[in-house]
Formats: C-alpha cells, structure tokens, sequence
C-alpha cells in the first residue's frame, strides 16, 4: 500500500539521463513497469517507493542481451540505499 512507486532507469555511465516511470499496482503489494530497452548494455533500476513519509530507494543490476563480463563486475553506480534517503520531518 505504498503512497507511490517510482522507478528510475539508467544505462550504466548514462545516470544524467536516467529516466522516471511511475510503476502500477500489480496485486499482492507488487508494482511493476513493462519497459522496452532500445539498447543491449548494463541497466540500474531504483526504486523510489514513499510510504507514510518513508522513502526507501532499493537498487538492482538490470542486464539485456550481451554485456561483458567486465562491465558486470562494476557495481559503483549502484547508489548507497542510506546516501539519499528522505524521512520527511521526521529525521533518523
């Protein structure tokens, strides 16, 4: 029952030109995005999902097509989860 969902998307070194997607209800406290990627490469995926002034920001590795093993080995434009969070008037 989250207040609401955004998904943020990026191609990995391409997170200044991240884009946002509100994601919908899916039953079952899921919310989901259907997404055509132009591009095979490394994509991140953030969720930003606020629920009563939480905001929490889980990230995940998304991978379409061929990537090298490589450039999976890089994880450093996952975001910290505790770096950018936002608790409101309510600070933790």
């Amino acid at each position: 029952n989250a207040d609401e969902v955004v998904l943020e998307i990026w191609r990995s070194g391409d997170k200044e030109n991240s884009e946002r997607h509100q994601a919908d209800p899916q039953g079952d406290g899921y919310y989901g995005l259907e997404q055509t990627f132009e591009a095979e490469g490394l994509y991140y995926v953030t969720s930003h999902v606020t629920v009563d002034n939480s905001h929490t920001m889980p990230s995940a590795p998304i991978i379409v097509g061929d990537v090298p093993e490589s450039e999976l080995e890089d994880t450093s434009e996952i975001p910290d989860p505790h770096g950018d969070m936002d608790h409101g008037e309510h600070g933790h």
